[in-house]
């Protein structure tokens, strides 16, 4: 693999980390809101399902990203 191609991946796997780390904090801060009181509103519902599908994007950015910094660290 050439040192652009390296420099490339390396880039998108810092990229995807931070997206990683963001959506993290997002879910966190959705679950705490919609635990907050426990009223069953439906702005808690609805934080809830926000942060079940940030859960999802966090995984599956994680997974994006360790693809890439397997196919960098592949020779």
């Amino acid at each position: 693999m050439n040192a652009a191609t390296n420099d490339v991946l390396s880039c998108q796997v810092e990229r995807f980390t931070d997206i990683h780390n963001a959506l993290t904090l997002l879910m966190r801060e959705l679950y705490e809101r919609s635990d907050s009181t426990g009223d069953p509103a439906p702005t808690h519902a609805d934080c809830y399902a926000w942060a079940e599908g940030a859960g999802w994007l966090v995984h599956s950015i994680a997974r994006v990203r360790d693809g890439v910094a397997g196919a960098r660290n592949y020779e």
